[in-house]
């Protein structure tokens, strides 16, 4: 084996984790641009090829068949952006994306983008901030979990706009597609 292929079974990924949990603690959000969001259903899920590739399509709606919840940014009529949450609302510990836990009553954010042209004015944090405001009211989540690369400065700012507080630094180890260390 040589090592360039070793960097493709291999990935080590230093994340924050930050939390939210009370509808209190979101703070108030405007962007200089006329923003819409709305919900990711079965009816508008294919309008992420507005800035997104078309397999995007068939992920979201996996997403909504397991029963997740996503938002749409949407700036003169096109998609620009889009979060999405997985929420547990089972009895017990959940694992998402392969390395994150979350307990019963709690969500995790994930899955976000935004448009480059549309970096920069808000739409990261007031696609945060809908889905909080959700999960808070209607979902009856009791914690909401996100978290970035240590070194994604733009997605950090845009979490702290939100109101989320940082909790901790994690170091995972991904081998063959599958995390099995972290630290």
């Amino acid at each position: 084996m040589n090592f360039n292929s070793l960097k493709i079974i291999v990935r080590i990924r230093n994340q924050n984790i930050y939390e939210i949990n009370s509808i209190e603690e979101i703070k108030s959000l405007s962007s200089p641009l006329d923003v819409e969001l709305n919900n990711v259903d079965l009816y508008n899920v294919s309008k992420v090829t507005d800035f997104r590739e078309k397999k995007y399509v068939d992920t979201f709606l996996k997403f909504l068949k397991k029963g997740d919840l996503g938002v749409f940014a949407f700036v003169k009529g096109n998609v620009v952006g889009h979060a999405w949450v997985v929420m547990n609302s089972g009895p017990r510990n959940k694992k998402v994306n392969g390395y994150m836990n979350i307990n019963p009553h709690e969500a995790f954010i994930h899955f976000c983008n935004v448009s480059e042209p549309y970096r920069g004015i808000n739409i990261y944090p007031l696609m945060l901030s809908k889905l909080c405001e959700q999960l808070f009211l209607e979902k009856k989540i009791g914690k909401i979990i996100i978290d970035t690369d240590t070194s994604n400065t733009a997605s950090i700012n845009g979490i702290k706009k939100v109101g989320f507080k940082f909790l901790y630094k994690r170091t995972f180890i991904q081998l063959f597609n599958t995390f099995t260390l972290k630290w």
